[in-house]
């Protein structure tokens, strides 16, 4: 098992507080985090979602993405898993540091360790969250795997 968070360690990479710029959509993003927080306003508030789309710290984006001064789209719980898995899959297709990172964890168990008690997308702090961050890294990991010994194909 290999736990991770944003703070220091050798697997931080796999934080989405980890600066690893990408761009989805035509759209450049410092983090996933990032990307994450500002989905929570789209379409319906884009003022708001670019405007945490800019800010220079994660944790500012996530901030402003908690903040329940402005209304989360009504699809929003539907819909997160499927915005961080975009967002994943950008950053470690594109940021290859952060991409060596996660293959290096081979076939281990991902578990964001989450110590402040985030208990969906982390281990709660105890070990008792559903860790869905580390399920989906784990995910993209073997998605970027299988690409990379899939067979190359001569064009006809």
């Amino acid at each position: 098992m290999i736990r991770f968070n944003s703070r220091r360690c050798p697997y931080a990479a796999l934080s989405n507080f980890s600066t690893s710029p990408f761009e989805l959509g035509g759209v450049p993003w410092l983090t996933v985090e990032h990307y994450y927080q500002a989905h929570k306003f789209l379409p319906h508030d884009p003022e708001y979602a670019e405007a945490i789309r800019l800010v220079a710290k994660p944790r500012l984006a996530k901030r402003m993405g908690q903040s329940r001064q402005h209304i989360v789209r009504g699809d929003w719980e539907q819909s997160k898993e499927r915005v961080m898995l975009e967002g994943l899959r950008a950053k470690f297709a594109q940021h290859a540091g952060s991409r060596a990172v996660l293959l290096a964890t081979g076939k281990k168990p991902l578990m964001e360790h989450a110590p402040w008690g985030d208990a969906y997308w982390g281990d709660g702090g105890d070990g008792s969250g559903l860790n869905r961050l580390g399920a989906l890294l784990e995910e993209v990991r073997e998605e970027i795997t299988a690409e990379s010994s899939a067979p190359a194909t001569i064009p006809a």
